[in-house]
């Protein structure tokens, strides 16, 4: 079946043709969308970033605080912080493509404090002693996942995601740093002694992944 038709010597788009082409551009629009969310990322924690950012402080909460609001630390007043920064890197084959937070609201919740849309359920952190029993969670951790510095030497340009359209390109890692609200464990009233940091990306493997293997991360780290 003919799809041009030639009419006065003009070359026309006859009705069966319309439809092959709106049905192609579908399919490859279908596809594209399919192997942005095919699970080819893969998602890592930056081991030695994380180990050399480990540090305590002490700091006092009220209860118009961001961190308290958002439930990152269950009381206010003086409080002792096991602080540390985290990259989420994409090792992966491809990026990990999330989209607009507004487009997929079961992953997302929005964010007054902060001004945007936080992805949930990223990571969890943990304390172990040395016995592997966990005596320490994070009371909750949510992100914007986005590029922010190249990760692997052989990645390509940063295709650009944002708090507004989130996602993270092969190669590249987003980093929390340790001065930012949640970026810690609650330690108050923890004996000395020797313990372990326990890290973990994309717990509940709510975004795709060719690899959950390598999710988790530990980090020896000494209370005096």
């Amino acid at each position: 079946m003919k799809v041009f038709t030639c009419s006065n010597g003009s070359w026309r788009l006859n009705n069966t043709g319309l439809l092959r082409v709106v049905l192609l551009g579908f399919m490859v629009a279908l596809y594209s969308a399919t192997q942005a969310w095919s699970g080819s990322a893969d998602l890592i924690i930056d081991r030695p970033k994380l180990a050399r950012s480990i540090m305590i402080e002490k700091r006092s909460f009220q209860a118009n605080d961001c961190a308290v609001i958002e439930r990152c630390i269950n009381a206010t007043g003086p409080r002792k912080l096991l602080r540390f920064t985290i990259g989420f890197c994409n090792i992966g084959k491809g990026d990990l493509v999330i989209g607009d937070p507004q487009a997929r609201p079961a992953l997302f919740q929005y964010s007054p404090c902060h001004g945007h849309f936080h992805l949930k359920g990223t990571a969890s952190y943990a304390l172990l002693n040395s016995s592997g029993v966990v005596i320490r969670r994070g009371q909750k951790q949510a992100f914007c996942l986005r590029d922010s510095v190249k990760y692997l030497s052989t990645a390509g340009p940063s295709k650009g995601y944002t708090c507004n359209y989130q996602g993270l390109t092969r190669g590249w890692t987003d980093v929390y740093y340790r001065n930012l609200d949640c970026q810690w464990l609650d330690i108050t009233g923890l004996r000395p002694g020797n313990y372990i940091l326990w890290v973990k990306v994309n717990p509940a493997r709510v975004l795709p992944e060719l690899n959950y293997a390598n999710n988790i991360v530990t980090v020896p780290v000494t209370i005096r």
